[in-house]
């Protein structure tokens, strides 16, 4: 709400429009939960609103970049998820250093064994202390309440997937979160899992594109990516 009010003090009554329109998506996205499980698409639909926002209120704006693999946008993953840790990377750019960048890769590895899907999130920020990375790599240390959002992440993903979910935290210019998660076609079993972790909880060469958000929320395709299969 500060921020609308800030934008009514300079007139600019479009600005207003949209933010309220972004926010008014946001907001439905945030809210839903009535899903176990979204497909990627719509996930990403809600980081893009969410950063969107962020973009629209930043004087140096965040510099946003999305790649992921053809075919997987149907895979299914708990909501808010990599949005959890695109919220936690915000908070530790720093705009007034340099211009803030975050980006997300998705891609499917295969082996003769297995097929995992890889979800990316990096940013240019401070990266992760000494301290914390060693907390988020050893899956029994308790984090702190600042990094809760993670922890239950975590646990979600874990319920559902099992032990063949890891997680994977480093520093390369920057925080960077690897998530890996088994893939399957038919993700009914999956489904099942997280409807009954949902439950708990509430007792608790293929084609690439590359979406490039500009400060002002344009979009442009970039076909390829300077990823590769492994």
């Amino acid at each position: 709400l500060k921020n609308i009010f800030g934008m009514s003090t300079t007139g600019d009554k479009e600005k207003i429009q949209e933010y309220i329109l972004v926010l008014s998506n946001y907001l439905r996205f945030a809210f839903q939960n009535h899903r176990s499980l979204i497909p990627l698409k719509e996930e990403l639909q809600g980081v893009d609103d969410y950063i969107r926002l962020q973009q629209m209120t930043m004087q140096n704006p965040i510099q946003y970049y999305e790649e992921i693999e053809s075919g997987l946008e149907e895979f299914q993953i708990p909501p808010i998820s990599i949005l959890t840790f695109v919220e936690n990377s915000v908070r530790y750019l720093h705009p007034e250093e340099r211009i803030p960048e975050i980006r997300i890769h998705i891609r499917r590895l295969t082996t003769e064994q297995e097929s995992m899907v890889n979800i990316c999130i990096m940013d240019n920020g401070s990266g992760f202390d000494a301290e914390m990375l060693e907390k988020l790599n050893a899956s029994e240390e308790k984090l702190s309440n600042d990094h809760i959002g993670i922890k239950n992440v975590q646990q979600r993903f874990q319920l559902i997937y099992g032990e063949k979910c890891t997680f994977s935290y480093t520093n390369r210019n920057g925080a960077c979160v690897d998530l890996y998660i088994p893939y399957q076609k038919r993700q009914a079993d999956y489904e099942n899992k997280a409807a009954s972790a949902d439950g708990a909880g509430e007792n608790h060469g293929s084609q690439q594109s590359e979406t490039v958000y500009s400060p002002r929320g344009n979009t442009g395709s970039v076909s390829g990516g300077s990823w590769s299969h492994e």
